[in-house]
């Protein structure tokens, strides 16, 4: 079921990789870590996708001299001057933003499919990221179908008529849904042991603790700064994204030929890590909070 590297020269100080028949068994305490792990990276990487499109949108504001109020991870206006946003303008700010993150998740899809020898670590930040990044286009024509903010203010421009948009809105979700296959053979390449894809139970425990019970958890996390800035688009970004991820909690997951990398080191190095993640949180959301600039 699994393929099998011959050790070779490059490789053999960093790992061992090992098949099904070396796979062994792991303590509760395993899974938690892994999804503790995993929650810290989806958060992480929601909160830096915000950050960059909000950076970008403040960039693109002020070079066409229109006031706002920035955060870290959100944009607000005190004031809207009709005369300074005309539709391309809007198309502009709003649409490219969302097209340039859907590419370079794209591009970054691309990068792990090259780099086949990483670290699992790594390999579940960069597909953590490039998944969000190539949803924002989906799940913004999702989100803009209802709400007249982020990328709906270009979606809206782009179709006027709401019923056009709602159809092109549920194509692009049930495309989604669709690649869902393909989503969970990017995570199931994280595994770090063969006794995670050894046999259907197995497989489905290690997505729903590397996938579906973070982002349950992750959601509940977000959904501070989501309140905080009113941002009902980005809620139901979040909201679309299950849409994919929820389903794998009653899907049975097939055998994969999947590339095993062991690595037995421990996940995290730090006692009481659900403290400290809470606490760098928290920390992000009061810099969030103080950040406010009126530019």
């Amino acid at each position: 079921m699994f393929k099998v590297f011959k050790k070779s020269h490059r490789h053999r100080k960093h790992k061992k990789l090992f098949s099904g028949s070396n796979s062994r068994s792991f303590r509760p305490e395993f899974y938690y870590e892994l999804f503790l792990f995993s929650t810290l990276i989806f958060v992480s990487s929601a909160l830096l996708l915000q950050f960059l499109m909000s950076l970008q949108t403040a960039l693109l504001l002020r070079y066409l001299d229109i006031n706002f109020t920035y955060s870290l991870f959100g944009i607000s206006f005190m004031s809207v001057s009709a005369e300074k946003w005309s539709e391309f303008r809007i198309f502009v700010v709003y649409g490219i933003g969302t097209l340039v993150f859907f590419a370079a998740g794209i591009s970054l899809l691309y990068l792990l499919k090259k780099l086949k020898h990483i670290a699992w670590k790594l390999r579940l930040i960069l597909v953590w990221i490039a998944f969000l990044m190539i949803h924002t286009l989906p799940m913004g024509m999702f989100g803009g179908t209802f709400f007249f903010e982020g990328f709906g203010m270009a979606y809206t421009w782009m179709f006027d008529d709401v019923i056009f948009r709602g159809i092109l809105a549920f194509f692009a979700l049930f495309i989604s849904i669709f690649l869902r296959p393909f989503w969970m053979r990017q995570f199931l390449k994280t595994a770090n042991s063969a006794t995670f894809l050894s046999d259907s139970k197995n497989r489905k425990i290690f997505l729903n603790n590397l996938v579906v019970f973070p982002w349950i958890a992750g959601m509940i996390v977000l959904l501070f700064f989501v309140i905080y800035h009113k941002n009902w688009f980005w809620l139901l970004y979040l909201i679309g994204v299950g849409f994919v991820v929820l389903p794998l909690l009653w899907k049975k997951i097939s055998h994969q030929k999947i590339l095993i990398a062991r690595n037995d080191k421990k996940i995290f190095n730090i006692r009481y890590p659900l403290p400290l993640m809470l606490l760098f949180f928290a920390i992000l959301w009061v810099a969030d909070y103080l950040s406010k600039i009126n530019l």
